[in-house]
């Protein structure tokens, strides 16, 4: 016996109207009126249950139609995961943007505030020698100049003097020249050389002494060596500054004769902003 499904059907009185036609036609019956009065005169109006045979439905859905809804389904998840994707990569952007930016404020502040540092000087050589054509002296003297923070360009102007002291009991001032213009650069260690001249008249004793000692009895003399010199100064891209510095060397060598040879030094630096 085939299996049957069972429904429910409620057939209405027979009396209802018929709907008119709007195009001015005969009456349209409603859909499936006329198998509801064959009923109706079989059957008094009312509820009634109805077994079908199963084997006589035909509106099963398809089985590709599972397939169709799950690619659909498959498919938003794939878009939503992309989505998220997207999301999470533009906020990363993002942040290295801000970590950026907040970097570059940071090194923007410290270069605008930061003040540079006065170059600094050591004496790298010193020797004396009778000056050609005259009775007096050259003390030739070479100087390490340096950057002590490593980020400062120097331009020494032009107009520099230099000075030398013989340091004893009275300080007098033995010799005198310029110091030249020069350029140094970011984290550079310039060597500068200058002559100073000075007169053979008027020198100190321990100076003579100095010239004429042998080396088995080597005479020490002390001087002091002052430098006065403009600069403009250049820190990061676009700071600069421009000042007088004025540096004093303290320095003692074992003799005056050949073969000088720097013992002890001290120099400092002094800066003077415009």
């Amino acid at each position: 016996m085939a299996e049957r499904v069972t429904a429910t059907i409620t057939i209405p009185p027979a009396d209802r109207p018929n709907k008119p036609d709007p195009h001015g036609g005969q009456p349209t019956k409603p859909l499936g009126q006329d198998v509801v009065a064959a009923a109706h005169y079989s059957f008094p109006s009312g509820t009634y249950v109805v077994q079908v045979p199963k084997d006589q439905i035909y509106r099963v859905p398809p089985a590709h139609n599972a397939q169709i809804a799950e690619l659909h389904k498959n498919h938003h998840t794939q878009t939503s995961k992309r989505s998220g994707y997207c999301r999470c990569f533009l906020c990363i952007f993002l942040l290295l943007i801000i970590v950026l930016i907040v970097i570059g404020i940071t090194v923007g502040i410290s270069i605008l505030t930061a003040k540079p540092k006065n170059p600094e000087f050591r004496l790298h050589r010193f020797t004396v020698r009778n000056s050609t054509g005259s009775l007096g002296y050259d003390y030739d003297i070479r100087m390490e100049a340096y950057d002590p923070d490593g980020k400062t360009g120097v331009v020494y102007n032009e107009g520099g003097v230099a000075s030398l002291h013989f340091k004893g009991s009275t300080q007098s001032e033995i010799a005198r020249g310029k110091y030249p213009s020069v350029q140094q650069g970011e984290k550079d260690t310039h060597l500068v050389s200058t002559v100073l001249k000075g007169s053979s008249s008027q020198l100190p004793e321990q100076m003579k002494n100095s010239f004429k000692a042998e080396k088995k009895k080597k005479i020490h003399v002390s001087f002091v060596l002052n430098i006065s010199v403009q600069v403009r100064m250049k820190f990061g891209f676009f700071k600069e500054e421009e000042k007088d510095i004025d540096v004093a060397c303290n320095f003692t060598v074992d003799t005056l004769a050949q073969g000088t040879r720097v013992l002890s030094q001290s120099c400092q630096t002094t800066g003077h902003g415009q």
